[in-house]
């Protein structure tokens, strides 16, 4: 039985602002609630969007990143992400969005 209470799901195409994105993942990273996981899911991006992803699961076992070949559309990359969660919520979240900690 898992113990995530909230998996947080992001799609990401092409996210070039990396100063956006890490406000978006550091406002999860600060959440008073530690029982989550964040799915990130690369919709087919270029290769440099794909590392600055990828740099994120280093950071925090409870990030993944999943990555689409090619790009599907959002639905779809959403749809991904709650295929793989283990929580018993699902909050959605852009890469453009600032978490509240609580």
């Amino acid at each position: 039985m898992s113990n995530i209470l909230v998996t947080v799901v992001m799609g990401v195409y092409n996210q070039h602002n990396k100063e956006q994105l890490e406000e978006a993942v550091r406002s999860i990273l600060a959440q008073t609630m530690q029982s989550w996981e964040l799915i990130i899911c690369d919709d087919g991006s270029d290769s440099e969007a794909a590392r600055n992803l990828k740099d994120y699961e280093n950071r925090d076992p409870r990030i993944r990143v999943i990555r689409h070949s090619q790009n599907r559309g959002l639905a779809a990359t959403l749809n991904t992400c709650i295929a793989q969660a283990r929580g018993k919520y699902i909050a959605r979240m852009d890469a453009d969005d600032i978490s509240r900690p609580q």
